[in-house]
């Protein structure tokens, strides 16, 4: 009889555990035993990262993961230019402008400056440096970006 299991996940006060394909036979009663089931954490296989991959995929599979996947997903079997255009080009959401603070304000960088300044005063926590501040306005102001470096 195997003595052994995989930690699939930890959790603050339980874990989850993996014992093959069926449970060993005297499992249910050994529970009541401290120490005569042991736990091989050299073997673990954490399957919550696994798991939301797989359902991401699905969703991307079935078009219900949202504008951007379905862009990345296309992108794909694009050309070079064809993709670097479609990522440039303005997020949808802010086509016509953009809402800051209850205002609305047609011009999107303006909108972008002005969302980062309140930002900026609404807490004391968040003060980014002039590079920073910079990556943050062009990364909203495309529909897709990725931004790289120290935090």
């Amino acid at each position: 009889v195997p003595r052994e299991c995989c930690v699939v996940d930890v959790f603050n006060d339980s874990m989850t555990l993996s014992v093959g394909p069926v449970w060993p036979a005297g499992l249910w009663e050994e529970r009541r035993r401290p120490g005569s089931y042991v736990v091989r954490l050299d073997r673990t296989a954490p399957q919550a990262a696994l798991l939301a991959q797989r359902k991401s995929l699905q969703l991307v599979r079935k078009g219900e993961a949202g504008s951007v996947s379905s862009f990345l997903a296309d992108s794909f079997f694009m050309e070079k230019e064809a993709s670097r255009e479609l990522a440039s080009a303005v997020p949808f959401r802010f086509a016509n402008g953009a809402y800051v603070g209850g205002v609305f304000e047609s011009d999107l960088h303006e909108a972008i400056s002005k969302a980062l300044n309140a930002a900026e005063e609404a807490t004391a926590r968040f003060t980014p440096n002039p590079s920073q501040a910079e990556a943050i306005k062009w990364a909203l102001s495309r529909r897709v970006s990725l931004i790289r470096g120290p935090p």
